[in-house]
């Protein structure tokens, strides 16, 4: 009995402490303060990108008239969900990838305050801003992994790269 309650402490102790390791772990955003809510649009009603667009600019301006918000976003799949968008890319300039190989990215379609609101800091380049919309000019942000394993030594701003079909 003295050995197995010495086994469960110091499995509870050792437990406890990679709990307050990942505690002290960067995550990449703030999460203190954040509320999140999952919404899930009906198809019926929301059948083109542009009426799911307008909802959540108005439901962003009406959550930022909420007394206490600093800042309002939104984003396919939160942030250590485990969901995401997965899907292969091709780089403007470069061969396409040999037969077996296959560039992939982990993807979500975000709001222009969605950085600012999580508190990302932005590297290089410009935030989304309202007119980066479904009918204007594709914008993407991308993370210093993505940077490093796709133009290693070199700048990737201003580089083009599409996402899913290479046609």
């Amino acid at each position: 009995e003295l050995a197995l309650s010495l086994t469960l402490l110091i499995g509870a102790g050792l437990l406890i402490k990679s709990f307050v390791r990942l505690q002290q772990v960067d995550v990449g955003f703030e999460p203190d303060n954040v509320l999140t809510m999952d919404i899930n649009l009906p198809e019926a009603k929301y059948k083109e990108n542009s009426q799911i667009s307008r909802f959540y600019q108005q439901l962003i301006a009406g959550v930022q008239t909420l007394p206490g918000v600093a800042s309002a976003g939104a984003v396919e799949y939160l942030p250590l969900s485990g969901l995401d968008g997965s899907t292969g890319i091709f780089i403007e300039g470069r061969h396409l990838p040999a037969r077996g190989e296959n560039w992939e990215t982990h993807h979500r379609d975000v709001t222009p305050d969605y950085f600012r609101t999580l508190g990302v800091p932005l590297r290089a380049g410009r935030h989304l801003t309202d007119q980066d919309t479904a009918d204007s000019a594709r914008v993407t942000i991308i993370n210093e992994a993505m940077a490093r394993q796709y133009w290693p030594g070199e700048n990737a701003l201003g580089r083009r790269l599409k996402i899913g079909d290479p046609d």
